[in-house]
């Protein structure tokens, strides 16, 4: 698997959910939207089905709760404002889905990981950045502004399942410029 890059540019990140939500791809700002806010792998958001975010009344559950299937691990993840706003677009498009459904579908079937790389790498064309994007970019765009607003190096450690802090830094797509920056910033 080749190396990919986090969006850095907060600006970047909106224009690509604009793109969506303007062209009406839903089901595509939903599984972007829940990959930069949970750092979920695309192989366990392609996974989700409708109850696993919503209950059957119509109201959403507090936390996404899943069994990760690379690292088999049971996890929460907070179902946020921007997924929230995600689902009601979703959903108010999309009633006819039942609990046990996947959320996200195609016309063949479920939407698949070679697909949802190929939407990737269309976006972030589309918003004019160069280097290499992928699905994983959404988990290292989450680590990297988490990361930028302070979260703790070692809470993102055992989010992503790192055995150590560099390879956490590393993987967000902190680079020495980043350190030098925050040095220089620093001043004392």
């Amino acid at each position: 698997m080749e190396k990919v890059e986090p969006i850095r540019d907060k600006d970047k990140v909106k224009t690509i959910k604009s793109i969506l939500k303007g062209n009406g791809k839903y089901r595509d700002l939903l599984w972007v939207t829940i990959g930069l806010n949970t750092a979920l792998r695309i192989s366990d958001i392609l996974e989700l089905k409708v109850r696993d975010v919503r209950k059957e009344n119509g109201e959403y559950y507090d936390h996404i709760r899943l069994r990760k299937g690379k690292t088999n691990k049971s996890g929460k993840h907070r179902i946020n404002t921007s997924i929230r706003q995600a689902l009601n677009l979703y959903f108010e498009h999309n009633p006819a889905k039942e609990p046990g459904d996947h959320l996200f579908t195609t016309y063949a079937g479920r939407l698949t990981r070679q697909r949802a790389n190929d939407i990737i790498h269309e976006l972030t064309e589309a918003v004019g950045l160069e280097g290499r994007y992928g699905t994983h970019t959404l988990r290292k765009t989450f680590g990297y502004h988490a990361l930028k607003n302070g979260a703790p190096v070692r809470e993102l450690q055992d989010k992503f399942n790192h055995n150590s802090s560099s390879l956490t830094l590393d993987y967000c797509g902190i680079t020495q410029d980043n350190v030098d920056q925050v040095v220089e910033e620093l001043n004392l």
